[in-house]
């Protein structure tokens, strides 16, 4: 990794040795930034000269396009430099929180574990049932295990607030988003019980024994394709929602339910009866969902180095089509997605995160129907 000094104490520039791309680090945000090589000796020409007229006669000497992206970079450089910088904008997936310990031993009838964590619900016999069942696929047969966690409902007049092991979290809020809120606990509850140094907002599936990772933002039809895959012969499912990789380059299994927003439930071939008989719920905004319990589930940890990152898009009417990324791209796309570094303000974690990124098969893939991109996914894989 080569290293270059500037002028601002708070900016950290660097490059990686496989990727022709500069990074800047701030120690002020921890916000991370990155140029093309060649918009990353802009960086340093604006460090040194900062008057509009010199910047434009260096752009103009590159012959550099004078287009709003051009425009965006300087700007973003300028605010840099001032210490201006904007946090960075990402999909939370982790809540910085202190749960204390179980002090006395869990009488809970049923137990549920989730990679190694050992949880049980206290619950009002109104949504009892409803939850018991999305978390069924869970359950520890073993009575002996020791709970850790007890996330505790309970419920006033039309309202619940949820608890872990008695401390309050959640509270005021509809029954029709408490399943969806218990989710996300257990997901951030097993991120800050293990040893990940990453998790990415992105659905994760292996297919003969090759991880395939699919981030996407809200609304990209990475759910409904999830569904679609963990049909297939020779993919199995990881995760629908969160993919956590930790400090060895592990991904682990992190098979809660499939949440699928109302525009897939009439599109999706070989879950009719599942989706037909689930409840109606909302999800934290208040769009309609449906859990379905996954098939297929991964039983082991997979290695993930070289492995496949793949952004999907639906687009109704359009030509499947797979489109290879940079790292610059790959990263801007991750941004949006949502990603949480365990230890942000660490370098040293940054540092481990770009690396692994680079060692990834990158690509977009946009596509109009599900059997096409499944198509498309296992033709990737199967030539490379």
């Amino acid at each position: 990794m080569e290293y270059f000094t500037t002028k601002h104490e708070h900016l950290i520039v660097f490059k990686l040795e496989s990727a022709d791309v500069i990074f800047v680090w701030s120690k002020i945000t921890y916000a991370l930034y990155s140029f093309s090589t060649q918009y990353g000796v802009l960086f340093f020409y604006m460090e040194e000269k900062r008057d509009p007229i010199s910047i434009q006669g260096y752009l103009e000497a590159l012959q550099l396009p004078k287009n709003t992206a051009t425009l965006d970079m300087v700007e973003t450089i300028a605010s840099l430099l001032d210490k201006k910088e904007k946090k960075e904008k990402a999909t939370t997936v982790y809540v910085e929180r202190e749960i204390p310990k179980i002090t006395k031993e869990c009488m809970t009838p049923v137990l549920y574990s989730l990679y190694g964590v050992v949880f049980s619900f206290e619950l009002p016999s109104s949504i009892q049932q409803e939850v018991l069942i999305v978390f069924q696929h869970l359950k520890v047969l073993e009575k002996k295990s020791r709970c850790k966690y007890i996330f505790k409902v309970t419920q006033e007049g039309d309202f619940f607030s949820i608890y872990i092991n008695g401390k309050q979290v959640h509270k005021n809020i509809q029954s029709s988003v408490v399943l969806g809120y218990l989710q996300d606990l257990v997901r951030i509850t097993i991120y800050e019980n293990n040893n990940f140094f990453i998790a990415l907002h992105a659905a994760m599936f292996s297919y003969n024994n090759i991880p395939i990772i699919f981030p996407a933002v809200s609304g990209s039809g990475k759910s409904t394709l999830s569904a679609f895959l963990m049909q297939k012969e020779n993919f199995n499912f990881y995760s629908d929602e969160v993919t956590l990789v930790d400090t060895e380059y592990n991904i682990h299994p992190l098979p809660l339910v499939l949440t699928l927003k109302e525009g897939s439930w009439k599109i999706l071939t070989g879950l009719e009866k599942e989706i037909k008989e689930a409840k109606v719920y909302r999800r934290f905004d208040y769009q309609k969902v449906k859990y379905i319990t996954p098939k297929n589930i991964a039983t082991h940890t997979i290695y993930a180095q070289e492995a496949f990152m793949i952004f999907p898009k639906y687009q109704e009417g359009v030509v499947c089509k797979l489109q290879p990324l940079s790292l610059v791209e790959s990263l801007n796309f991750l941004v949006n997605s949502g990603y949480h570094l365990h230890q942000r303000e660490n370098f040293e974690s940054l540092k481990k995160y770009l690396e692994y990124l680079a060692t990834l098969k990158i690509y977009t893939l946009t596509y109009s129907r599900l059997d096409e991109a499944y198509i498309t996914v296992k033709q990737l894989i199967d030539n490379n």
